[in-house]
């Protein structure tokens, strides 16, 4: 018995498909991120519908580039859910430094919040550092020998930044005073 592979031209085809719908859902995944962080408070349904979204732009991904069985996108995955899980991202975020000092400068004794901080950094770090591996790897040992492979690390790597970028710019460190 013998098995036929698709012609070329369905391959380059499927090869184009998946290399634009990768980062659209990358970057589709990352503004849903944004708009989930700049809810001063999380609401109850952000947390578990960025759990959700999280996971499905996992399986998109992996689905995408047929990676499910290949260990280095999985250690990219595991990765990229270790730094969504410290982000932040849909969680309340915690107070504090809030009304420091009663005379002039920051704070001034208003009761202000000065800052918000939600981040694990620790699980953010080991999770980048996952996704950073995975894309080396994957890079290192497929260049020549598998050109599409590194697509799978790749967008997994660039979503975790994403998901840090919005950690730090919308999430983790808001600076807020006003005069009395």
């Amino acid at each position: 018995m013998t098995t036929s592979s698709p012609p070329d031209s369905q391959l380059h085809t499927r090869s184009s498909w998946v290399g634009m719908s990768l980062p659209l859902v990358t970057l589709t995944v990352i503004a849903y991120a944004w708009w989930v962080s700049q809810f001063d408070r999380s609401p109850g349904w952000s947390g578990p519908v960025f759990a959700a979204v999280t996971m499905l732009a996992l399986a998109g991904i992996l689905t995408l580039t047929r990676s499910w069985s290949d260990r280095r996108a999985l250690l990219g995955a595991a990765g990229f859910a270790l730094v969504a899980l410290g982000s932040g991202i849909g969680r309340p975020r915690d107070e504090f430094l809030t009304g420091i000092g009663s005379g002039s400068g920051i704070g001034s004794g208003s009761g202000d919040v000065i800052g918000r901080l939600d981040t694990w950094t620790p699980v953010v770090v080991i999770g980048l550092v996952l996704a950073l591996a995975a894309l080396i790897s994957c890079l290192v040992a497929n260049r020549r020998t598998n050109p599409s492979a590194w697509r799978a690390p790749v967008s997994l790597f660039a979503t975790s930044i994403g998901y840090i970028a919005v950690t730090v710019i919308a999430r983790d460190l808001t600076v807020a005073f006003w005069t009395a």
